[in-house]
């Protein structure tokens, strides 16, 4: 009996030391595996405060920029053609660049090429020599008329010669307007005489649409040319014409459809001197007024040289009236 029972109690003790190994083996097993656990947890939660405390750190650097530039006491550069003004201090800019202002192909701020503008100059009898940024090219110009005027004079009198130049040009949305000045010779019953004859006449400027608009002609040794030709509104041309033998200057205007227009003529004649005369000059238009200048010149026989006065400068209505000087 005695010996049936410690046999009972040493398999129980056995059964319970088994089950306490057991038991002490998964105890073991899960406090190894709650340390591991907790190492990630910790290296995930201090990746992200790396992260945060770099984005704040990040974020003040961008604040205190921003900020220091508002607080900046600007100091700002001049603005140029090209770039708007800028401050020497943070960086910021202010407004936008000027642009260039561009006067007989150049820019009258930073002295920059202007590449549409053109130069003229004439070419001959026939033509024209056109030159835009660096390309020359030549504008082939009729002159039937003038050697038709030419064969009228051969009809009847003798070595009659000719000679065709091209001035005071004008280019106005794609459109040349110049003045052709033809000076004819020739000899008649022994006596040499000359005609001189200005014509106005627009052009394409690839040298299509040659348009005559209008013509001046010197007889009876009256000395009439076109001097200048300086503006374009409304469809109408505005030039100068002088008469030397009148002692006057005018302004004109034509249009193809219209005709030619006196609008306004300057000087009087103050003496039967031939060298007495009358010049405008220094015209130009502007918010809707013709402004000119005009100057009266006279030989001084005595010290033969030329005396001049200056008369003032006007402004005018397109249409000629409402003269007024200025100064």
């Amino acid at each position: 009996m005695f010996k049936k029972t410690l046999s009972v109690m040493l398999v129980l003790g056995m059964l319970l030391s088994f089950t306490a190994c057991k038991k002490s083996k998964t105890s073991g097993d899960v406090e190894s595996s709650i340390p591991e656990t907790s190492s990630v947890e910790t290296e995930s939660s201090d990746d992200k405060l790396t992260d945060s405390a770099l984005n704040s750190v990040l974020g003040s650097a961008s604040s205190e920029n921003e900020s220091s530039k508002a607080e900046c006491a600007h100091k700002f550069s001049a603005a140029t053609c090209t770039a708007a003004a800028k401050c020497t201090l943070c960086g910021v800019t202010n407004g936008t660049a000027l642009g260039h202002s561009y006067s007989a192909g150049k820019c009258s701020r930073c002295g920059a090429a202007d590449k549409n503008y053109a130069t003229y100059k004439s070419g001959g009898k026939n033509s024209i020599v056109l030159t835009r940024d660096g390309k020359t090219t030549t504008l082939k110009i009729d002159t039937s008329a003038a050697d038709e005027r030419l064969q009228n004079i051969s009809s009847f009198a003798s070595s009659p010669s000719m000679n065709i130049t091209y001035e005071h040009f004008l280019e106005v949305e794609g459109w040349l307007y110049f003045a052709q000045s033809i000076a004819i010779t020739y000899t008649y019953n022994n006596t040499a005489y000359d005609v001189n004859v200005d014509e106005i006449y627009k052009i394409k400027t690839d040298g299509t649409n040659q348009t005559k608009i209008a013509t001046f002609q010197e007889t009876e040794d009256k000395g009439i040319g076109v001097s200048e030709v300086f503006g374009f509104e409304g469809n109408n041309i505005y030039y100068v014409v002088e008469n030397e033998d009148e002692g006057i200057c005018s302004i004109y205007k034509a249009t193809v459809s219209s005709g030619l227009t006196n609008l306004i003529t300057g000087g009087k004649k103050l003496t039967d001197a031939y060298n007495d005369y009358a010049t405008i000059f220094d015209c130009s238009i502007k918010d809707g007024y013709l402004y000119f200048s005009e100057k009266r010149s006279t030989y001084n026989t005595e010290t033969s040289s030329v005396d001049t006065v200056q008369l003032g400068k006007y402004k005018a209505k397109l249409d000629g009236t409402g003269i007024t000087k200025i100064s």
